[in-house]
C-alpha cells in the first residue's frame, strides 16, 4: 500500500511503498526509511544490515520567501515582525529563515505598498513558502501545508491589487467585480438638463406674458417660441443622457465579460511566459518550474520572447510540484513530463496530449494523482493503456478519464 511521507532531507511529500523498508526520494535522491517517524532524531538504526542516520532537521529553514518582477525598478523588502529580521530582495531571489512553531506575522513591502500576512509554522516543521511577484500589480501566494484554512489570512489590499492566498478552498479566489464607472455622458446630460428645464420654464413664463400684452408686440412671440423649442430640445437630451448614463461603459462591459469567463475551471488564454522559469535552446523554450499565482494554467505550444517566437520543448520538468493549481492544460507535441510534475499540487482537472509517451520510471506522473476529478486525454482508450502500460484503473486516483478530448473544446467554454 502507498502512504504519504515527507522526505527528511528536502521536506517534499512522496508516496512510500509500506512493503519496503527504505526508498529513495524522487526529488533529492535522499534515503527515506519506513521507520523514520518511529525513532529519535540524530540516531543510527540498522535496517536489513544497512546503517541509516536520521538527521536532526529541527533547525532547518522552515520559511522560504521568493520574489519575481518584470520591472527591475520594483524591489521587495520583507520583515518578520516576531523576530524583527528585515531582508531585501531582487528579481528571482529566494531567502530562507528558521522560525519557531506557531503564528508569525510577515510584512512584505513591494514597491511603495505594504502587505501583511500571517503564517503558521506547523509542529512537524514543514516549510512554508511565500511567493511574491510584480507584474503591473503585486501578487502574493502562500503555500502553507498541514495548516487549517482558518489560520490563513485573507488578502488585504487595494481593489486594484491582484492578490491571492493559496489555500485548498476556493473562498479566496472569488473574482472581484470592478465598480461601475461614472460616465461623462450622464454628468453632461445633467448640466444640460438643468439649463434646459430653466430655459423651458423661462420660455413658458415669457410666452404667457407676451400673450397678455398689446398685439403690437406680437413679433416677440417668435423669440418666445424659439426659447421654448430650445428648452424642449435640452430636456430631450436630458432624458437620453440619463438613460445612457445608467449603463456601464464599453470598457467596463469588457472587464465584466472576462470575469464571467473565469467561471470555467480552465484558463481562458495561454499562461504568460513570465509565469515560468525557463531556458532557451535553439528554436525551443523549455519550462523548468511554475512561479505564477494563477491556479488555472494553460501551457502554450509556443511563446514570443523579446520579439522572437519559440516552440515549446517536448519535455516538461516538475513544473507544479509543491505548488497550488486547480487545472492544467498540456499542449500537443509534449512527449515527456517529469514524474513529479503533479506532486502535491492539488490539481483537479488535467488535459494530457496524445503525443505523451510511456515512461520507464518506477513511479510515473499518473501515480502522483490525488483526488483528481477529471483527466481529459487526447488519445483513445487504447492509447491511454499504452501510456500507462496497462496500469490497473483502480490505482489511478482520478474520478473520470475522458478519451479523445480536444483542448480547444475545453477552452471555448
Amino acid at each position: 500500500m502507498l502512504i504519504d511521507m515527507k522526505c527528511p532531507s528536502c521536506g517534499a511529500t512522496m508516496q512510500f511503498d509500506d512493503s519496503k523498508e527504505i526508498m529513495s526520494c524522487p526529488f533529492c535522491g535522499g534515503t527515506v526509511a519506513n521507520i523514520a517517524q518511529q525513532i529519535n532524531i540524530n540516531q543510527q538504526v540498522n535496517v536489513s544490515g544497512k546503517v541509516i542516520h536520521v538527521q536532526d532537521r529541527s533547525n532547518d529553514p522552515n520559511l522560504y520567501i521568493s520574489f519575481n518582477t518584470i520591472n527591475p525598478a520594483v524591489g521587495m523588502v520583507s520583515k518578520i515582525v516576531t523576530t524583527g529580521v528585515k531582508s531585501t530582495y531582487i528579481n528571482g531571489q529566494t531567502l530562507s529563515f528558521h522560525l519557531t512553531q506557531g503564528e508569525h506575522t510577515v510584512v512584505l513591502k513591494i514597491g511603495k505598498r505594504n502587505y501583511t500576512r500571517t503564517i503558521v509554522i506547523p509542529p512537524d516543521n514543514s516549510p512554508v513558502r511565500i511567493y511574491a511577484s510584480f507584474n503591473k500589480h503585486a501578487q502574493i501566494s502562500i503555500d502553507q501545508p498541514n495548516v487549517p484554512v482558518s489560520h490563513v489570512d485573507t488578502p488585504v489590499s487595494n481593489q486594484t491589487q491582484q492578490v491571492q492566498a493559496n489555500t485548498d478552498t476556493a473562498a479566496f479566489n472569488t473574482p472581484q467585480v470592478p465598480k461601475k464607472p461614472k460616465t461623462p455622458l450622464s454628468i453632461t446630460a445633467f448640466i444640460l438638463s438643468l439649463t434646459g428645464i430653466l430655459s423651458l420654464i423661462g420660455a413658458i413664463l415669457g410666452a404667457l406674458e407676451t400673450f397678455v400684452k398689446d398685439k403690437e408686440k406680437e413679433k416677440n412671440h417668435i423669440f418666445s417660441y424659439l426659447a421654448m423649442g430650445i428648452g424642449l430640445f435640452m430636456t430631450i437630451i436630458l432624458i437620453i443622457g440619463l438613460i445612457g448614463g445608467d449603463n456601464t461603459s464599453s470598457d467596463f462591459k469588457a472587464v465584466d465579460s472576462k470575469t464571467a469567463n473565469n467561471d470555467s475551471v480552465w484558463a481562458s488564454e495561454p499562461t504568460a511566459i513570465e509565469s515560468f522559469k525557463y531556458y532557451i535552446d535553439g528554436e525551443y523554450v523549455y519550462l523548468e518550474s511554475y512561479i505564477g499565482t494563477d491556479k488555472k494554467v494553460w501551457i502554450g505550444s509556443e511563446y514570443v520572447i523579446e520579439g522572437k517566437t519559440y516552440k515549446l520543448g517536448t519535455k516538461l520538468q516538475g513544473l507544479f510540484a509543491l505548488r497550488k493549481v486547480t487545472s492544467v492544460i498540456i499542449p500537443e507535441g509534449v512527449t515527456e513530463v517529469k514524474d513529479n510534475i503533479f506532486n502535491s499540487c492539488g490539481v483537479e482537472y488535467i488535459y494530457l496530449p496524445k503525443s505523451l509517451k510511456a515512461s520507464d520510471s518506477f513511479y510515473p506522473f499518473y501515480k502522483y494523482f490525488h483526488n483528481v476529478k477529471k483527466v481529459y486525454f487526447g488519445g483513445s482508450e487504447s492509447d491511454w493503456k499504452e501510456l500507462t502500460k496497462g496500469e490497473d484503473r483502480s490505482k489511478i486516483d482520478a474520478i473520470e478519464i475522458i478519451y479523445d478530448a480536444k483542448a480547444d473544446d475545453l477552452t471555448r467554454h
